[in-house]
């Protein structure tokens, strides 16, 4: 859990913490922050300037990561051209979690990829001062993955 990995054990005993809770953000906080995230002159020097409506899904869907959302919603828009911005559908929507979660899945398969101890070989033996980095060889193959977050 989000609890355990924010304090070390030995400093929520020291302080007798015993839980850790987050309120949620009101959606029309939300909403004001993003549009203030929007109208800054920063953002339009790198990114497209969202709608009231795109901004509105974000805050929608986000599930706790708007930010991140708006990032993703912006760059997939800045980097198609003109003529296709204006057709995007609610499934190719940048603040849908799926579509945005696909390069950590994609991360995610490649630095944590199976590994299976029965197929070790002889020939990838590393040097003695390396041993303690020796893994596994991969049941499968990540490369198809990095093709993919393209």
């Amino acid at each position: 859990s989000l609890e355990g990995s924010l304090l070390p054990k030995d400093l929520k005993f020291s302080l007798k913490i015993k839980n850790i809770s987050f309120n949620a953000i009101a959606p029309t906080m939300m909403m004001k922050v993003l549009t203030k995230i929007n109208n800054s002159p920063k953002v339009h020097s790198c990114y497209k300037k969202l709608s009231k409506s795109e901004i509105e899904n974000i805050v929608a869907d986000s599930l706790g990561d708007a930010i991140n959302s708006m990032q993703f919603m912006c760059m997939s828009y800045f980097k198609k051209p003109l003529s296709v911005q204006g057709s995007v559908s609610s499934s190719e929507d940048g603040s849908k979690r799926d579509s945005s979660l696909f390069l950590f899945h994609a991360l995610g398969k490649i630095l944590y990829s199976k590994r299976d101890a029965s197929k070790k070989s002889n020939q990838d033996v590393l040097p003695t001062h390396l041993k303690m980095f020796e893994r596994d060889p991969l049941i499968s193959n990540p490369e198809p993955s990095g093709k993919d977050v393209r």
